[in-house]
């Protein structure tokens, strides 16, 4: 069966850091194993669609229809067989595939091992009600998998702990900055635009999207105690796309704190783009409650950027003494954490430094995607998880 072309799945990958993450899998991929090994399933004219056929793989694209279908019906079962791989990179398995397909998935979903944290808390209503659904809908159908990847250990042990699935079909695989960002790939006119469109100042980037677990609003009231401390001029610069709920929330907070001069939001940063942007700005930022891993954290190590970080146990765990920690609830003390990266010129230089240091113990994107392989492989030996064994996994609630 070790013949059998092994199925990717890249349909659960619609924007964000999740598709950067794909595109640098599979251009890596590409380089250090025959693509006719592969099948790529991926969504209809997106960015990994089009990287996968660059790379000469063969592809299958699919419309939000073709990817109902393929979840919910036999399609899988009549088109491919029993017992072929099918790796998942971010997000559950085909819900049909369970118990024929061997599904290996890679689980980003932090909030699912975290029952301590009311993760969608601004949220009320029937918008907060429809998430904690959608998080029980994850973790029931990332129950029908067989073997799962996660970004830390400090996250494959909470799923252990929490999510009870079998210790010897949980696997990690750290992250690393995706091949598409370093300071080779900084393209010197999108860096002259982004200079020239971003105000002058100490830039802080938020290379996030709009969502109210990143903590931008916070940063609102961070600017007012920052203004008062320095007449140095500082800009908060964010990618939240215009037209979302979170960036009204945002907009508000900095209209009520007066501090409207201190942020500007670039919009949505094109992929190709992104090494150019983080090389426009001073220092890198990740106000997060909780993720499994921010790949911003990689990104200011690799384009030599300080990185501020929220203190938390995900956050110490995955850049030790490479950032800043801030408590974006503490206005005050956030400012004065941010004021001394923009004053002190050896700090900002001990800080970046050791941001090399722990970028040099996370690997590099080949390092990475064999990384993948070898646990792809090892689920391989394992095989389908056996159904006395789904009986422990807690499939609707971690407690």
């Amino acid at each position: 069966m070790s013949n059998l072309k092994t199925l990717l799945n890249f349909t659960r990958q619609g924007a964000g850091g999740g598709v950067q993450n794909a595109l640098s899998f599979l251009t890596t991929l590409a380089t250090i194993d025959d693509t006719d090994n592969y099948i790529v399933f991926v969504r209809k004219s997106s960015p990994i669609a089009a990287a996968a056929k660059a790379s000469r793989f063969t592809c299958r694209e699919l419309t939000s229809r073709d990817r109902f279908l393929i979840d919910f019906s036999t399609r899988c079962r009549r088109e491919f067989t029993c017992g072929q791989v099918c790796f998942t990179f971010f997000g559950p398995p085909w819900i049909a595939s369970k118990g024929y397909l061997l599904n290996v998935c890679g689980v980003a979903y932090s909030n699912l091992y975290y029952p301590e944290i009311e993760f969608w808390k601004h949220y009320k209503g029937i918008c907060r009600l429809r998430r904690e659904l959608t998080d029980r809908l994850r973790l029931w159908s990332l129950s029908r998998a067989d073997y799962w990847i996660f970004e830390t250990e400090v996250l494959a042990q909470r799923a252990l702990q929490y999510a009870k699935y079998p210790e010897k079909r949980v696997g990690v695989v750290s992250m690393t900055a995706s091949s598409l960002v370093s300071p080779e790939n900084v393209q010197p006119d999108s860096a002259s635009i982004f200079n020239h469109r971003i105000p002058a100042g100490f830039r802080f980037l938020f290379l996030a999207g709009p969502a109210p677990n990143k903590q931008i609003h916070t940063l609102a009231a961070i600017a007012k105690e920052l203004r008062t401390l320095t007449d140095l001029r500082f800009i908060v610069v964010t990618t939240l796309a215009e037209d979302s709920p979170y960036y009204k929330i945002v907009a508000k907070a900095f209209s009520h704190y007066r501090t409207e001069e201190c942020w500007y939001n670039i919009g949505p940063c094109p992929y190709d783009k992104v090494a150019s942007l983080i090389d426009s700005c001073q220092a890198m930022c990740t106000f997060s409650i909780l993720e499994s891993f921010s790949n911003n954290f990689v990104e200011a190590w690799i384009m030599n950027k300080p990185l501020l970080v929220c203190d938390t146990d995900w956050g110490r765990a995955s850049a030790g003494d490479a950032a800043i920690y801030v408590e974006p609830n503490n206005p005050a003390k956030a400012a004065r954490a941010m004021l001394r990266i923009m004053n002190d010129n050896q700090f900002y230089a001990h800080v970046t430094k050791q941001g090399t240091i722990r970028l040099s113990q996370y690997p590099t994107a080949i390092e990475k995607c064999k990384d993948y392989l070898d646990q792809i492989n090892n689920a391989r030996r394992l095989g389908i998880l056996p159904r006395e064994y789904r009986k422990t996994i807690q499939k609707w609630r971690c407690r």
